[in-house]
């Protein structure tokens, strides 16, 4: 007989867990991009993903010990490029068990080859260690392999939806 694995508190439609609101609306939901809601134990609410490798990412922070709680779109920033002030959002925001914060950009390989892409990321990269925040990008090479690979999103699909249970 299964039981209900769930540990958080659910309200209606409304978890009670952390509040977020994300600092950037999906402008155009239209296009090829995979938009959804991902049901995240560590924060006790729907996290938005914009992307299967951002899913994929979940999946990570979801299944990862060192991370405590994570949010989507935490904040905007202002950067320097050149003579101009740009905006940019990173896609996470980690809180790890260490107490650290950090700043992910998750990003394909493809898309980091291009030289605009490149450019922004050097920009961003150097703003944050100037204000001293950590920031990493995470591509496919960080998760092994991508989601496009059934074996690998399907085990890591499994250990997510299973929670760790003691043995007797």
């Amino acid at each position: 007989m299964s039981k209900n694995l769930w540990q958080g508190t659910w309200r209606g439609r409304q978890p009670a867990g952390n509040a977020h609101k994300r600092a950037r609306k999906v402008i155009s939901p239209s296009g090829g991009i995979v938009r959804g809601k991902f049901p995240s134990r560590k924060n006790g609410r729907m996290v938005h993903h914009e992307g299967l490798l951002e899913l994929d990412a979940i999946y990570l922070f979801e299944t990862s010990p060192n991370i405590v709680k994570y949010c989507e779109q935490p904040v905007t920033l202002h950067y320097p490029d050149g003579d101009r002030l740009r905006r940019y959002t990173p896609d996470f925001e980690l809180v790890l068990a260490t107490g650290e914060i950090v700043l992910v950009e998750v990003k394909p390989v493809s898309s980091i080859e291009h030289r605009d892409v490149q450019h922004k990321l050097d920009c961003v990269t150097k703003h944050m260690r100037r204000s001293e925040t950590a920031f990493t990008v995470l591509t496919v090479k960080t998760f092994g392999k991508s989601h496009a690979y059934p074996i690998y999103a399907g085990s890591i699909t499994s250990v997510s939806e299973f929670p760790h249970r003691p043995t007797p």
